[in-house]
C-alpha cells in the first residue's frame, strides 16, 4: 500500500530501517525541516512526492526504482540522496527547489530509463543540473524536457541522451550561456526522425546569458521543412 507522511511539522524523521520496498505511493509532504531515513528501500511502486518543506534531507542510498511519477517540489533540500535511481516510469519534476549554498548540483548519476516528462524549473540554488547515463525522455504518448527559470543554473550534462517524444523548452535561465543551448537541442533531438535540424551559431557575445526560448517538437512521420531554431 502507500506510505504517506503529511501535515506533521513537528515529525523531524521518518526512520523505517527495516523497509525495503513500497508497492503503492510514497508521500512526504507539509512538513518543517525533515529527514527520511529508508536506507534500505530500493523500490516505489507508485508516485514518490516530496513537496513543502522547510528543510528536507533524503536518505534513499539503496532507491533504484519509481514506477510512478517523482516529484520534488517547493522544498529547501539538504541532501537527496537519490543518485542511484535508475528508472522512473512517470515524470520526473523539480520545481521550486531551495537550499543551502552546498547543495549547488542536482544529480541522478544513473537514471537511463524515464518513462514521462521532465521538469527543472523555480530553482533558487541549483547550479549544475547533472545526468550522465540518461539515454530517452517520454514515450509513444509523449514526454516533454523543460529547463526554465532556474536563478542560478549555469550548466546541464545529458551525455547519452538521445531522443525526446516530446518538446524541449529551455528559457529564462539567466545564469546559463547561450552556448548550452544548441549543445542541449543537438543532444536530445530523436536520432530515428532522420529530418536534419539547423541550429544557429552561438552568438559572437560570448557571455550572453540564455534568457531567451530555444524550442522544438518531434518531427511527424511526413515533416514539413526544416527551418532553423531561433530564440522567441
Amino acid at each position: 500500500g502507500d506510505l504517506v507522511v503529511e501535515g506533521s511539522p513537528t515529525l523531524a524523521e521518518l526512520n523505517c530501517l527495516a523497509l525495503s520496498e513500497i508497492d503503492g505511493a510514497l508521500v512526504m509532504q507539509d512538513g518543517a525541516d525533515f529527514t527520511a531515513a529508508l536506507y534500505q528501500v530500493v523500490s516505489v511502486g507508485g508516485d514518490l512526492i516530496i513537496a513543502n518543506h522547510t528543510s528536507f534531507v533524503g536518505g534513499f542510498q539503496e532507491l533504484t526504482d519509481v514506477g510512478g511519477d517523482l516529484r520534488i517540489t517547493s522544498t529547501s533540500m539538504a541532501f537527496t540522496g537519490m543518485q542511484d535511481v535508475a528508472d522512473i516510469g512517470g515524470d520526473l519534476e523539480l520545481a521550486d527547489i531551495t537550499g543551502t549554498d552546498q547543495f549547488d548540483e542536482l544529480r541522478f548519476d544513473r537514471l537511463r530509463s524515464l518513462g514521462g516528462a521532465l521538469s527543472l524549473s523555480g530553482t533558487r540554488s541549483v547550479e549544475k543540473f547533472v545526468m550522465p547515463t540518461l539515454l530517452s525522455v517520454g514515450n509513444i504518448d509523449g514526454g516533454d524536457l523543460v529547463i526554465r527559470d532556474n536563478l542560478h543554473l549555469s550548466s546541464i550534462a545529458f551525455t547519452e541522451l538521445t531522443a525526446v517524444t516530446g518538446e524541449l523548452l529551455v528559457r529564462d535561465n539567466p545564469a546559463l550561456p547561450t552556448s548550452e543551448i544548441p549543445v542541449v537541442i543537438v543532444a536530445v533531438l530523436t536520432l530515428s526522425a532522420s529530418v536534419p535540424v539547423v541550429v544557429p551559431p552561438a552568438s559572437p557575445i560570448a557571455d550572453r546569458s540564455a534568457s531567451d526560448m530555444s524550442r522544438t517538437t518531434r518531427p511527424s512521420v511526413h515533416p514539413p521543412p526544416i527551418s532553423p531554431i531561433v530564440p522567441v
